[in-house]
């Protein structure tokens, strides 16, 4: 199967007006290929790879640079019933420095498979995980309340099950990845069911938490969520299962009013799409709240499929999306991960 060449894949659909301001105002895209870290410029310019490992950025730059939370996995977990992994939290710096902020060893286990997170507020005031609790076989929500700041000036120890800066935040039987909003006072999560909003003031109880997207209703199957940092609007990847295709895309959800939702990007994967495109991930809205960006993989009608990073306005409703980089670092097919969005 021919590839295509680096030319053929940069799509020029920018705007070409007032580039270098829409640079600044759009902050920057950080996103990973195959581990390796790599940033873009909102409106699509100053593609750079970075030397540091694939993670969540932070918010803010501190003298060594950003910090990007990662989770390398270091073993499994004993007894879990998927054979799932352990991991330590680790934040990285682009000198390659690097401090362990974590260092569960039971009956609390990092999960490997779950992100670790900053705040939603861009300022870096705390950190969150998911753990797998082995005595009781339940899946844990933590708020660490460490700050990058904690971390450069050398303030933190590794964090330890028990330690007063844990926060248990949500308590359920599946594992979970919360989207947090703005000023950390709750956050959505994506369930079997569908979607729900959890509010941290009601303790780690899920049993309450209102399901703000339905799955039987809706028929829709909701992948990763984002909180935008600004207003109380959830992005999620979605999937939904027409009679004659497959339907993917990008959906916008009023976490205060039940299966309120709508497209803000839609695509058919069928065959006969011009353009088809599937596997979409990764949702991450501007620092702003204007955008989203998120990756997918696209197929064109007779050519080799790659896969791409996009963004779409946040409020405009399934308008043509804009391809920001797919610059073809690694391998073409390999994903580019969205793992943040900062000023």
């Amino acid at each position: 199967m021919q590839r295509l060449s680096c030319t053929s894949l940069v799509l020029a659909l920018l705007p070409t007006f007032s580039m270098l301001a829409q640079a600044q105002d759009e902050g920057t895209i950080f996103f990973s290929v195959n581990g390796a870290m790599h940033s873009v410029d909102g409106n699509g310019t100053n593609y750079a790879p970075l030397p540091v490992e694939g993670g969540r950025p932070s918010g803010l730059t501190y003298p060594n640079g950003r910090l990007f939370l990662a989770r390398p996995q270091v073993g499994l977990i004993p007894d879990h019933p998927t054979g799932a992994g352990y991991a330590d939290v680790i934040a990285n710096d682009a000198t390659g420095g690097s401090v362990q902020v974590t260092d569960f060893r039971g009956p609390l286990w990092v999960l490997s498979a779950a992100p670790a997170q900053w705040s939603n507020d861009n300022q870096d005031t705390f950190i969150s995980f998911s753990a797998y609790d082995s005595a009781t076989g339940l899946y844990r929500v933590y708020r660490a309340w460490v700050t990058g700041l904690d971390i450069t000036t050398g303030n933190v120890l590794p964090l330890t099950p028990g330690d007063p800066r844990l926060e248990l935040v949500l308590v359920t039987a599946e594992r979970q990845v919360p989207a947090w909003n703005g000023d950390g006072s709750r956050f959505a999560y994506a369930t079997a069911d569908g979607v729900r909003l959890h509010w941290v003031a009601s303790g780690p109880t899920a049993a309450n938490d209102p399901l703000i997207l339905s799955k039987a209703a809706t028929g829709l199957d909701i992948g990763s969520l984002a909180y935008s940092p600004i207003t109380d609007q959830i992005a999620g990847c979605a999937r939904y299962a027409s009679r004659r295709s497959q339907l993917d895309g990008i959906v916008s959800l009023n976490p205060f009013v039940q299966n309120d939702w709508r497209w803000i990007r839609s695509e058919y994967s069928s065959k006969t799409a011009s353009l088809a495109r599937t596997n979409l991930g990764g949702v991450k809205f501007s620092p702003d709240g204007s955008w989203v960006a998120y990756h997918g993989a696209y197929s064109r009608k007779g050519q080799s499929s790659f896969s791409a990073l996009i963004k779409s306005p946040a409020t405009s409703s399934n308008i043509l999306e804009t391809i920001v980089s797919n610059q073809p670092s690694g391998d073409l097919y390999e994903p580019r991960l969205v793992q943040g969005w900062c000023w």
